[in-house]
């Protein structure tokens, strides 16, 4: 099973293709980027992947499940880390991490543990009741990396992981 497999894959916009045929299989445990200019296709390919964008033809399966059929089964296993991520300025950190945990099926404790366990790993544990407003650019990067692994996904879905 691959964590990520798409086949004839096809997305126009009136008759612009953005994705053209595109087949691809990505083994669990591999790091993969797509490289491309402006209007290649990238973003239009990972929201076909997270289910909001509908293609026009071919399949995709994350970790083995259907993004359309079995959508539920699939958002629980991935993070996605959108360009333009939602951040709340005017929570703290804790509660904007808090806030996102409440989207999945965990105790409280749990979410408790695993909050703590993000913000240690990325540097914010001193910060956590601070409001994100206060935040420099990196350590609401920072957040936003802790925010998409709050769910412990078994796949990474970033969009210009790298900007800014």
């Amino acid at each position: 099973m691959y964590a990520i497999e798409i086949e004839n894959l096809t997305k126009s916009y009136g008759n612009f293709k953005a994705v053209d045929n595109l087949t691809l299989k990505v083994e669990k445990g591999i790091t993969f980027g797509f490289l491309g200019p402006n209007g290649a296709g990238k973003t239009t390919t990972i929201l076909s992947m997270i289910g909001l964008i509908i293609p026009d033809s071919g399949s995709i399966r994350i970790l083995g499940e259907d993004v359309f059929r079995e959508p539920v089964k699939v958002k629980e296993r991935i993070g996605y880390l959108p360009e333009n991520a939602t951040i709340y300025e005017e929570l703290t950190a804790w509660r904007n991490l808090e806030f996102f945990a409440n989207f999945y099926k965990m105790s409280r404790q749990e979410k408790e543990k695993r909050i703590e366990e993000l913000l240690k790993m990325v540097g914010l544990w001193d910060v956590r009741y601070r409001k994100v407003k206060t935040f420099s650019k990196g350590m609401k990067q920072r957040l936003l990396l802790a925010q998409t692994l709050i769910n412990d996904p078994e796949v990474l879905i970033l969009d210009e992981p790298t900007s800014g």
